[in-house]
């Protein structure tokens, strides 16, 4: 597999992985996005099930307990390996230090990635798209979260013979 030099990122200690590719990347949200509606909708149908006649509490009770799920998971792969990444073979690290990102930081991923990229998309999807964001806001953020293919920087860090 050959690596191009823009998936090669350079960390502060001076060594190098490589950026997920797009392929990577899809199948570990896909993963991941399943596990987190998989708590959405469990939890919609047994609200329903319960009382049939009660469906906005249900939607309600499954949307609460969807961002507490996002949240407590993001607590739990605090060391940047979700079930998505161990899946498609990647790792959430901080850029350029290269740490693993610690619970909290993680949590508030799987918040922005699960929960607010949904409610985005669908945001999008229903307006005309004239007030979407214009971005500058990755400018400030002093080390930013990224995913790296761990079987590429891998072959990176071997000898070359």
């Amino acid at each position: 597999m050959a690596v191009k030099e823009r998936d090669i990122l350079t960390l502060s200690d001076g060594s190098k992985v490589v950026d997920s590719s797009l392929g990577r990347a899809a199948a570990t949200l896909a993963v991941d996005y399943l596990i987190t509606l998989a708590a959405l909708a469990s939890t919609f149908a047994a609200m329903y099930r319960k009382n049939p006649d009660g469906i906005g509490a249900a939607i309600g009770v499954a949307v609460l307990v969807w961002i507490l799920f996002a949240v407590v998971y993001g607590l739990l792969c605090f060391r940047g390996r979700t079930i998505g990444s161990l899946v498609a073979g990647t790792r959430n690290v901080l850029v350029p230090s290269g740490k693993a990102p610690g619970s909290w930081r993680m949590a508030w991923y799987c918040l922005k990635v699960y929960i607010f990229g949904i409610i985005f998309l669908v945001m999008v999807l229903l307006s005309d798209g004239s007030g979407l964001p214009t971005g500058g806001a990755a400018d400030r953020v002093k080390e930013k979260l990224t995913m790296i293919d761990l079987e590429a920087t891998r072959q990176l860090a071997r000898p070359k013979a």
